[in-house]
């Protein structure tokens, strides 16, 4: 269908269900899969690149990835030791990759018909004329606020060029002052903010950074929990990503001893049996 829609669709693409990440790659799980064993995820799990990877190959102006798949699975052998939520990824150019979840973390427990990622998308969605990147990131700032902190989405954008889902009523002066404003927001310090704000913008700006000055701020503020959990998440998650990248003995021994009780310490015993080197680093070597 994207490849009969002409030379710039705009395709969107939105999962939910079940997922989980494995040896560097994140997996759909579908209805009726059993898995009971690593050797089964592969088999028995749809890989996220192989229906994204297709679709940066078509010609297209704007792609939406989003991924609703960061859920507590119950059907997972806790045996199997496998990381909760969805592993960090890149977006291809002209691409944008959401999860519901922070990666490394699983979204809260629900009931209902729609979770708190849907409600916050479909409301960011409707705020006609606002960018891509303001959309995705008030998304993540109102599911934060109604689920009282336990879910903060997480996104990447390589989309250069302007798009909204709607028009904009006539108005350019207020859009552009609008858009000024933000922009100015964007760049002041998370210290000049008041607490909450600092907050809001420590969420909205979901970077290593910015959650550290925040920390640096506020340091006992009432989020400093939640911000902790975030900034613990994120660098986990990219020691990991990391580590995979390399796929060396080195990279696994640097992570299990950054990381001795990190969720991917299954994984990356099992990297390095595949790598038929030892579980721990030679004696007397240093490996930071």
């Amino acid at each position: 269908r994207v490849g009969a829609a002409g030379s710039t669709p705009v395709v969107a693409l939105y999962m939910n269900g079940y997922g989980l990440q494995f040896e560097g790659e994140n997996y759909f799980v579908p209805v009726g899969a059993r898995i009971q064993q690593a050797a089964d995820v592969p088999l028995n799990a749809v890989r996220l690149s192989d229906l994204t990877r297709p679709l940066a190959s078509l010609p297209a102006s704007v792609r939406l990835e989003i991924f609703d798949l960061a859920h507590e699975g119950a059907f997972i052998p806790k045996a199997l030791q496998l990381a909760p939520g969805l592993g960090i990824v890149e977006a291809d150019p002209g691409s944008l990759i959401a999860f519901n979840a922070a990666p490394g973390t699983l979204g809260p427990l629900e009931a209902g018909p729609y979770g708190v990622y849907a409600q916050a998308l479909v409301e960011a969605m409707h705020d006609a004329g606002s960018p891509l990147e303001e959309i995705f990131s008030h998304t993540r700032l109102r599911a934060a606020q109604l689920s009282m902190g336990h879910a903060v989405p997480w996104h990447v954008s390589r989309v250069d060029r302007p798009f909204t889902f709607f028009q904009q009523m006539p108005n350019a002066n207020a859009a552009v002052a609008g858009e000024s404003q933000r922009a100015a927001m964007d760049r002041r310090p998370i210290k000049d903010f008041d607490e909450d704000d600092a907050y809001t913008m420590a969420l909205r700006r979901d970077n290593i950074i910015a959650y550290q000055d925040f920390l640096y701020a506020f340091p006992g503020s009432s989020y400093s929990r939640e911000i902790r959990g975030l900034l613990a998440a994120r660098r986990e998650a990219q020691t990991w990503r990391a580590s995979v990248r390399v796929n060396t003995r080195e990279a696994y021994w640097s992570y299990l001893n950054l990381y001795p009780n990190g969720p991917h310490i299954g994984e990356a015993r099992r990297r390095l049996l595949q790598l038929n080197a030892n579980l721990a680093p030679p004696p007397h070597s240093r490996i930071t």
